[in-house]
């Protein structure tokens, strides 16, 4: 981590404002790579480490076991992402977290993620944590930063850092305010997602309060809400498929994950994540933008698959007497074949009974089903935050925005 252009000899402290999985692990490279320096961190509730303790259903899916960076992230400037994300890559990331933090990872071959040997998020944060306070970082609980002031500035010669005082309050008793005066600031403070925990968008008005400017945030991987085919919820049921969005470039988006989930509300999931920012970025838009919409391929198959998959012969799919229901089966949950079925209004009939033109119908439902989607779970339910900071108002090499301040971690 690079403090900013002035000598880092001269800086005598840093605060991080978070305590989340960034805001720890830059207190530790700060730590063991300035020793000289007083590295305090404000944390606002009364752990650290909050929404790790979450991640993974509990988990804590660490890792990914590789990283595409074209696929795996949106970004308006892909190239300025592709630089920051390519400066520390999967092998070091592991490696740091296997030698230097002493978490045990192990590969979960069916997600293609990395997951602590305890299979408990609890140790993740714990192992951060304590790495931290064995390095010597002050992490102060219940501080509610409010606002940052610069009440002194550099010299000329670069000898003298700037210094800022941070104001807020005791989260336990807002009768108690602080003050903190430091030599350089991290904002580490999350997003707008999952509030409970304590981001509650806070860094973005430091960021703006010190000059910067802050694009419209929107919920991202977030749930939407709809109903299915049928009209009824199906909560509980979940399949594969390959779904797609229509609307937003020349081409459709595919997701790059296939699990779908119905929920009470609408639908969930790995795809519906990976596409959900682009259908609510057009919701928040008051019209501006127009609603695309989403299809799926169901069991991730197309329309030649599907026709073979249907065709009246003796195949490895079933014979030609055996039913429709049965057939389809064998790709989708049964329970959803029924409401297909309904929808289409088909008949349950033997496969050599089935016309040519139900053949065509059935092939275009399950190769382009629409997901009609009204609504989103908004940042109670999102896992990350789209918009905010700018990535052109950042140094790529060091994630400066102005002198002595950096921002990290998502938002």
């Amino acid at each position: 981590m690079a403090m900013s252009q002035i000598a880092v000899s001269t800086i005598r402290n840093v605060t991080i404002i978070g305590g989340g999985a960034a805001g720890l692990t830059t207190a530790i490279f700060a730590k063991q790579t300035y020793p000289h320096l007083k590295v305090t961190i404000l944390e606002r509730k009364r752990e650290a480490g909050k929404k790790i303790l979450m991640s993974g259903g509990t988990r804590c899916n660490v890792l990914p076991k590789k990283v595409d960076i074209r696929h795996d992230y949106f970004s308006e400037d892909m190239n300025i992402a592709k630089k920051i994300m390519s400066s520390w890559n999967v092998d070091g990331c592991y490696k740091w977290l296997s030698d230097d933090i002493g978490l045990k990872l192990e590969l979960e071959e069916e997600t293609n993620k990395y997951f602590p040997h305890s299979n408990s998020a609890r140790d993740v944060r714990d192992k951060l944590r304590d790495k931290c306070i064995n390095l010597g970082v002050d992490i102060v609980y219940n501080r509610r930063v409010d606002v940052v002031h610069k009440v002194g500035g550099a010299d000329d010669n670069g000898d003298k850092p700037s210094t800022f005082r941070i104001k807020g309050i005791n989260e336990q008793n807002s009768d108690e305010p602080f003050n903190h005066l430091t030599d350089a600031i991290v904002v580490s403070s999350g997003g707008l997602s999952f509030p409970a925990v304590g981001t509650d968008g806070s860094g973005y008005r430091i960021a703006k309060s010190m000059g910067h400017s802050i694009n419209p945030t929107y919920a991202a991987l977030t749930p939407l809400k709809g109903m299915p085919i049928g009209g009824d919820p199906l909560a509980g049921l979940s399949m594969n498929l390959a779904l797609r969005v229509s609307g937003v470039h020349r081409e459709p988006i595919v997701a790059n994950r296939s699990g779908f989930l119905f929920t009470h509300k609408g639908f969930s999931g790995p795809s519906i994540l990976d596409l959900s920012h682009y259908c609510v970025k057009a919701l928040e838009s008051n019209g501006s933008i127009p609603l695309p919409s989403l299809s799926a391929r169901l069991d991730g198959a197309d329309k030649t698959q599907w026709t073979e998959r249907l065709a009246n012969a003796n195949s490895q799919y079933g014979t030609q007497n055996q039913l429709l229901s049965n057939r389809l089966g064998v790709f989708i949950p049964h329970n959803f074949v029924d409401r297909v079925m309904t929808h289409l209004n088909q008949k349950d009939k033997k496969m050599n009974e089935l016309s040519s033109s139900e053949r065509k119908v059935l092939v275009e439902f399950l190769s382009n089903m629409p997901v009609e989607y009204t609504g989103h779970d908004g940042y109670k339910k999102a896992e990350v935050t789209g918009g905010g900071v700018p990535l052109t108002q950042i140094n790529h090499q060091n994630l400066e925005k102005l002198e002595v301040l950096i921002s990290i971690g998502h938002g």
